[in-house]
């Protein structure tokens, strides 16, 4: 690939992991109107909510500093790196959440 082209698609893959990341961190940062509803279950509790704890103090930064960092690091020459690091950091968040979710149930009425 040329110079050109990687730049024009970075800016692409820039664009769609910040609005990603956007997305997921806001969703995730309103979810504590929701899980407070939520039954949470007795075995795992407290294990599920440090889980929770650092998947919003931790992973919602986490995401949002991945975003700065890879646009950097594409700047200085780190090209894979600058790719890798925003996938990892939403794929490792996307993991946090799904564990959290699928341990709690939404359904009690």
């Amino acid at each position: 690939m040329t110079k050109n082209n990687q730049r024009f698609a970075y800016i692409l893959y820039f664009i769609a992991t910040s609005i990603a990341a956007a997305c997921l961190a806001l969703g995730w940062y309103i979810t504590p109107l929701g899980l407070g509803f939520a039954a949470w279950p007795e075995a795992n509790r407290n294990l599920l909510e440090h889980l929770y704890k650092a998947s919003y103090f931790v992973g919602i930064p986490a995401i949002l500093i991945a975003q700065v960092l890879s646009l950097v690091l594409f700047i200085y020459g780190k090209r894979k790196t600058a790719f890798g690091l925003p996938a990892g950091a939403l794929g490792l968040f996307l993991i946090c959440v799904g564990l959290i979710l699928s341990n709690i149930n939404q359904g009690v009425s």
